[in-house]
């Protein structure tokens, strides 16, 4: 299965991301997270690679499967 992650705000996308990473047959394809301050702090802490510019790019990607979307209340 091809995944995607969409939304890092909220810490439990992060623990999800991570089991992804060690299940066998799950394929992390892409990630995207709207909000620059959050983007930069996952990507220099977790080294997690936001390849999509826009939710709606993630969508289109012909080799997502399914989304994880880690959502949050402000």
């Amino acid at each position: 299965m091809n995944i995607a992650f969409s939304g890092f705000r909220h810490s439990h996308i992060v623990s999800l991301y991570q089991l992804a990473l060690k299940t066998k047959g799950v394929n992390i394809v892409g990630a995207w997270e709207e909000n620059d301050e959050t983007r930069e702090k996952v990507k220099q802490e977790l080294n997690i690679d936001f390849n999509y510019k826009s939710y709606e790019e993630l969508l289109s990607d012909t080799r997502v499967d399914a989304v994880a979307i880690g959502d949050y209340y402000g």
